[in-house]
């Protein structure tokens, strides 16, 4: 598992970690909204992550079209971040993460 400070991604030095964190990122939305059905922030966020799962599916590369649509960094940082609790500020860092390196989609 990689988890390289050092990475301009935070966390995500490589597809594999991309795919490890987009993961656990889909599970954290469906324990919320498994205990709050009706959050539309998790809502949202749970969406575009479904997104990106699909768009990358198969070893597929997102479009630019695709890499532009994903918000998800500015919803974690505007709705999750400064929240007093770590599990929340933790998954709004993931958020940035996986935003970042969807949108350069790196080779």
């Amino acid at each position: 598992m990689s988890t390289s400070a050092n990475s301009e991604y935070g966390q995500i030095a490589s597809r594999e970690d991309f795919f490890r964190v987009l993961s656990q990122a889909r599970a954290v939305v469906k324990k919320q909204l498994d205990g709050a059905p009706g959050d539309v922030v998790f809502m949202a966020i749970g969406q575009q992550l479904d997104a990106m799962q699909e768009w990358t599916a198969d070893g597929r590369t997102p479009s630019e079209e695709e890499r532009a649509r994903v918000c998800i960094g500015v919803i974690g940082v505007r709705e999750l971040d400064g929240s007093p609790n770590e599990e929340v500020q933790k998954f709004a860092e993931w958020l940035n993460e996986l935003n970042a390196y969807f949108e350069d989609w790196p080779a």
